[in-house]
């Protein structure tokens, strides 16, 4: 996703997984333009 060319992204990006399959939807990430 957004954050895998990194190792700290990609543990970021299985957590927003986590975070979305528990609520049910897709969630907008709040910090999606400030990782980048």
């Amino acid at each position: 996703s957004h954050f895998k060319n990194t190792s700290l992204g990609d543990d970021l990006d299985k957590l927003l997984e986590k975070m979305q399959q528990r609520r049910g939807d897709n969630v907008v990430t709040p910090f999606n333009g400030d990782v980048n």
